[in-house]
This record gives structure tokens, C-alpha cells and sequence, in this order.
């Protein structure tokens, strides 16, 4: 479900499927959720904007989105290579 309201809201919108563009949609996601869903506004973050700063970095998406998502939590000096 999330990958449709997250695209949902990209042709909505027409919010490119770049970092400008992935920022706004988490902007957007995050503005749609209750003010005290504070945990999951850091999973969109990790999902959304970490993981396209790891694309940015690789031209790839991390192998394992899970483990990227729990380390991106935990590790605000994550090192991109690991995934």
C-alpha cells in the first residue's frame, strides 16, 4: 500500500522521481499523517529521502531495504557502501 500512496501523490502532484522530487512527496506524506506519528515520519524519512540519497550516492537502491531502513534509524553516520 504504500508504494501506491507514495506514487499516488508523485502524478498528483508531478513530482519529479528525483531528490527535489522525493522530498516533496515526503513532505506531502508527512503533512497526511496524525501529529503524533512521529516514528512513522522516520520510516518515510529512511524510506523515502535515505533511500535516495543512497541512490544519488550509487546509482543503485540498497539490496536490502529492511536492514537499510533499521540501520538508517539508528545511524545518523550510516555509510552508504554497506548495503
Amino acid at each position: 500500500l504504500f508504494r501506491v500512496w507514495h506514487d499516488k501523490i508523485h502524478f498528483e502532484n508531478n513530482y519529479k522521481f528525483d531528490l527535489k522530487g522525493e522530498l516533496q512527496c515526503y513532505l506531502k506524506h508527512i503533512v497526511e499523517l496524525p501529529k503524533d506519528f512521529e516514528l512513522e515520519k522516520k520510516l518515510l524519512f529512511a524510506e523515502i529521502v535515505g533511500q535516495t540519497l543512497f541512490f544519488e550516492e550509487n546509482n543503485r537502491f540498497p539490496d536490502n531495504q529492511r536492514e537499510f531502513t533499521i540501520k538508517f534509524l539508528k545511524d545518523n553516520n550510516l555509510q552508504w557502501q554497506n548495503f
